[in-house]
């Protein structure tokens, strides 16, 4: 489900019991915290965090695939992909030669992809490639072929931006406060 800011923000407030239950006066205070900017800011870190940790039966998955180009990176077998910036989790890459790579984040066990990266003879085969997510947002695929792999789909969590919430349904249950 792709949700504006304000349909969020209507969410939001439900789920956290700040709703207001009478529509027949209002109140105007020019003076104390700006609520609406405060509960912006937390939903916006919640939806960031949610992107990052959920399970990714939560969220939306997009492919970025298009977006990407791959470049040496320096050694045989060691490829580099710059992500985009709205990436915010790579899931899996696969391979023009149908070999699917999950991707390992940037502390998921990086000692072991830096020493296979380093030893040739330790190099995946282009079947059973090993991609692992960069601290810098780059992306190491290592795959033991002479040509740079072709990506035919790389599937990620993104985030649309300031303005819109895409995630499942049942990512709201995660709000918290909602019952």
């Amino acid at each position: 489900m792709r949700l504006t800011h304000d349909q969020m923000m209507a969410l939001w407030r439900r789920a956290r019991g700040l709703e207001s239950v009478r529509t027949d006066c209002s109140i105007e205070l020019y003076e104390g915290v700006n609520l609406t900017a405060a509960l912006a800011t937390e939903m916006r870190l919640w939806y960031l965090n949610l992107l990052d940790t959920a399970p990714l039966c939560h969220l939306t998955l997009t492919d970025v695939a298009r977006r990407l180009k791959v470049s040496g990176g320096g050694r045989r077998g060691v490829w580099r992909v710059d992500l985009p910036p709205d990436v915010r989790r790579m899931v899996s890459v696969t391979l023009d030669n149908g070999a699917t790579a999950i991707v390992l984040q940037t502390d998921d066990a990086p000692t072991r992809v830096e020493l296979m990266s380093a030893n040739p003879f330790a190099l995946p085969g282009a079947d059973a490639p090993v991609a692992r997510r960069c601290a810098d947002g780059s992306l190491l695929i290592l795959a033991d072929t002479a040509a740079a792999p072709v990506i035919k789909s790389a599937m990620a969590v993104s985030d649309p931006g300031d303005e819109f919430y895409e995630l499942n349904e049942s990512a709201l249950s995660l709000i918290p406060g909602s019952v």
